[in-house]
């Protein structure tokens, strides 16, 4: 998990810079960045109404292959960017729900505070 962060975030604070470099001029890039945000929330708002019928090891494996799919399509210079950011933004806005909801539904409430101070550590 913490590994997944480091990439998301790596990604999120260079993504005008990966958008540029597939030939995306900077005003177009900035203005494809603002996606970002409400793809997170919608990603989430699915999560909420239908998270709850679901062990959340598969928010973190639905995720995990958005932002992969995400990845590959950016740099595969897939020609829609905009479905490049609405997947890769979706399954980043989703980690940070699994990032939560996992370590208390595998090591319960006992377990859960020491638990996420490791995890959150080298974020």
């Amino acid at each position: 998990m913490s590994f997944a962060a480091g990439i998301g975030s790596i990604v999120l604070v260079n993504f005008m810079i990966f958008l540029q470099a597939t030939g995306v001029d900077y005003a177009v890039a900035v203005s494809l960045g603002t996606l970002f945000g409400p793809a997170q929330v919608g990603a989430r708002v699915v999560e909420r109404l239908f998270g709850a019928h679901y062990h959340p090891v598969w928010t973190m494996v639905a995720s995990s292959s958005l932002m992969a799919i995400g990845l590959i399509m950016l740099y595969g210079h897939f020609p829609m960017l905009v479905l490049t950011i609405l997947v890769y933004a979706a399954g980043y806005g989703i980690f940070w729900i699994g990032r939560g909801t996992l370590p208390l539904a595998l090591f319960r409430p006992v377990r859960f505070p020491r638990l996420m101070g490791k995890i959150a550590f080298p974020s």
